[in-house]
């Protein structure tokens, strides 16, 4: 569009105003009906603004939202206003924003389900991680502070690493680290060797494989159950239950040379303590034979013992006391029905609530058992006689012992 100023001669009254009221006739027309042009005499004909620039564009208004619903910082925004948004705050981010009851970013489809600071609502299938064999890592102020890697090992802390290649490990503490997998290690500067271990507390450290380690060595380090402030290397501070098959009531806690605890009866410590009042024996048979009554069993096999004379027939104790008494008979009969008497001789003479009537049939197998508790003089003999019924056939397992007890 082009416009020709002409000067006219300042007598010439009437042809003066002519001429301007023309001029300005046709300025108005042409911005009725053409574009705007900047850098450019051939504005596009969809366009009411086009801006023609090969080193240079169009700056857009630059301003901090507070939000998709800030009404304040514009008032009252007009519908497709366009501005440029500089803030990083609640559900604002910088970019390109236009109103349509509220503030809409443009962004292009890759940034439809981009992860938003102020969180996202999310669905089945979605989630937070990499499609690839990569690990992934969280950083604060560009330092690694958690590492999820590949193998499914995790880490969390500064300077904490878990050795390439090692799989289902875990950390949680600074400067701490794994060689093994399927291991835990707890606290700062620990550290884990063996596979399926865990170490817990400050410099806690482990080689053994499924060992559980609390703390370091050094004397600083304590170990509180019940206490907020142990002063001990494990203080605790409550009952203590321990079972081993040996716990019963009245047993004492005992440790070997190597600080291995265990369950004791105090007649076992006694014995411990004075190896001289350990007393026992044991006769046994091994194989079948016949007896008949008016007879003592006769065993035939030696068993342990201690501080006892031992014979086929017979025990003699040497050391006066209180003895347990325990003998078993496996027999059988080979003719009609009928009664068994047994019970224990002390030097052939009947010890009295020690007999076992029994009732057998023929062809059956019994057995018989007797617990008895006799006190016994130096020199005295035990034997178990049978003393009434037909002859009978006894059996492997028939057995006599006595063991001193007080």
């Amino acid at each position: 569009m082009c416009y020709e100023v002409v000067i006219l001669h300042p007598h010439n009254t009437i042809m003066k105003k002519l001429l301007l009221s023309i001029v300005i006739f046709t300025i108005q027309l042409q911005f009725s009906y053409s574009q705007v042009g900047i850098g450019t005499t051939n504005p596009n004909a969809s366009s009411a603004l086009d801006i023609n620039s090969s080193n240079s564009g169009l700056l857009i208004p630059r301003i901090s939202l507070t939000s998709t619903t800030d009404v304040t910082t514009i008032t009252n925004p007009v519908t497709s206003l366009l501005v440029y948004n500089t803030a990083t705050i609640s559900d604002v981010i910088p970019g390109f924003y236009f109103w349509d009851t509220k503030w809409h970013l443009f962004q292009d489809s890759s940034m439809s389900n981009h992860w938003k600071i102020g969180g996202n609502a999310i669905s089945n299938g979605n989630f937070l991680g990499t499609t690839n064999y990569q690990d992934l890592l969280l950083k604060v102020n560009n330092g690694t502070v958690a590492k999820f890697d590949k193998n499914s090992s995790i880490t969390f802390g500064t300077n904490s690493s878990i050795t390439t290649g090692v799989s289902n490990a875990m950390i949680l503490g600074n400067n701490a680290a794994i060689s093994s997998p399927y291991s835990i290690a707890i606290g700062n500067q620990t550290a884990v060797s063996g596979q399926y271990a865990t170490a817990i507390g400050y410099q806690a450290k482990t080689s053994q494989d499924y060992a559980i380690v609390l703390g370091t060595t050094d004397t600083y380090s304590k170990v509180g159950i019940g206490t907020s402030s142990p002063d001990e290397k494990i203080h605790i501070v409550g009952n203590i239950k321990m079972v081993d098959g040996r716990q019963g009531e009245g047993n004492i806690l005992r440790s070997d040379a190597n600080g291995k605890a265990s369950w004791e009866t105090i007649d076992d410590l006694i014995i411990r303590l004075n190896p001289q009042l350990e007393k026992y024996g044991e006769l046994f048979r091994s194989t079948n034979g016949t007896l008949t009554a008016g007879n003592d069993v006769t065993y035939g096999t030696t068993g342990p013992n201690s501080g006892v004379t031992m014979a086929s027939t017979s025990i003699k104790v040497v050391t006066p006391g209180d003895y347990k008494i325990i003998y078993t008979v496996n027999f059988s009969r080979g003719s009609a029905n009928g009664n068994h008497t047994f019970y224990l001789r002390k030097n052939n003479t009947k010890i009295a609530g020690s007999t076992v009537l029994k009732s057998a049939y023929n062809g059956d197998l019994d057995t018989i058992t007797k617990l008895k508790i006799v006190t016994l003089a130096a020199n005295d003999t035990i034997t178990l006689y049978y003393d009434a019924g037909d002859p009978i056939t006894l059996y492997e397992g028939t057995s006599l012992s006595v063991e001193l007890i007080k």
